[in-house]
């Protein structure tokens, strides 16, 4: 029970991704004798178990819970815990003012977060969230000061998801070479930490680089190592596809391309902001093509979704 109070299992087995037997050990430990602020902490932990495995509407449930709980029991860290589930869980459903609003209330009362490492991973992904609304200043802002937290406290893993991110915002602000050093970064830190996932992720970074630069054949065969890469961890990825479309839309393949871009979309169906992406490209396609309306009725559905999640 100690374990579970001081979540300690949400870093043993969170990267092992047991998110589902942590989740039944958190049930299984919500006697009804424990003290409310307990009952609060261990509805949290559910939270992120079920939002790890993308179960949204669960994780919202049990959020909601340990928020109401907090109040009752007017436990600050419960409630500001809560507040974090909310927000990331904001995010993924493309509410993205909404999510940025909860982000700030938790920066505001950080010193209710239970540790560096928390208030370091909310810092980032604050930053994450900015660059999807399309902030990237304020993005690399809130990079740069989680990786530093994250360094402090030699957490290779969280620094390479970070630096990851400050590449993004990086390449959004027009700094394509402090975005390339950034990723590779990420690399050698993915690699300390043994964190495949993030190796792949900086390739892909890397090929839309090379792809702004004009790099084709470059940038094809880092795409194609972080598929390859992304394949045997058994995860498929629409950002990938997004890019590909963009390689062989660039090098004539039309045909191609729109496979590409219909693999890309059928995996983006729940992330707006990959979508829009993807749509982007799409219409891209259709103006090689000279098919104008049919790429301005694409750019004015992408338009809507930026306009629905707020990142216009």
């Amino acid at each position: 029970m100690r374990w579970i109070e001081r979540e300690s299992l949400l870093e043993i087995l969170g990267p092992l991704g047991e998110w589902p037997m942590l989740e039944s050990l958190i049930r299984s430990a919500m006697r009804p004798d424990i003290p409310l602020a307990t009952l609060g902490q261990l509805y949290n932990q559910l939270s992120i178990a079920a939002w790890r495995q993308s179960k949204l509407q669960r994780g919202e449930k049990y959020a909601a819970r340990a928020m109401e709980i907090g109040r009752r029991c007017q436990n600050q860290k419960v409630i500001v815990a809560a507040t974090l589930n909310l927000a990331t869980l904001s995010a993924f459903r493309g509410r993205l003012a909404e999510s940025l609003a909860l982000y700030e209330e938790c920066m505001a009362r950080s010193r209710f977060l239970p540790d560096e490492l928390t208030r370091a991973k909310a810092m980032s992904n604050l930053g994450a969230t900015y660059l999807d609304a399309g902030e990237s200043r304020r993005a690399v802002l809130w990079q740069k000061r989680a990786i530093r937290k994250f360094a402090k406290q030699r957490r290779p893993m969280k620094e390479a998801i970070a630096w990851i991110g400050l590449a993004h915002a990086l390449m959004e602000s027009g700094d394509s070479a402090s975005a390339w050093k950034a990723c590779e970064k990420a690399e050698m830190l993915a690699e300390q930490a043994q964190y495949r996932r993030g190796a792949w992720d900086a390739a892909v970074t890397k090929a839309e680089l090379l792809v702004q630069g004009g790099k084709l054949h470059r940038a094809a065969a880092e795409l194609e190592r972080a598929r390859k890469g992304f394949q045997d961890l058994n995860i498929c990825e629409a950002p990938i596809e997004c890019t590909a479309a963009q390689i062989a839309r660039l090098e004539g393949h039309l045909v191609k391309a729109q496979r590409h871009i219909a693999a890309g979309l059928k995996l983006a169906r729940r992330f707006p902001v990959e979508r829009a992406r993807l749509l982007a490209e799409a219409a891209n396609l259709e103006r090689t093509r000279g098919c104008i309306r049919e790429a301005e009725r694409l750019d004015r559905k992408r338009l809507a979704i930026l306009k629905r999640i707020q990142a216009v």
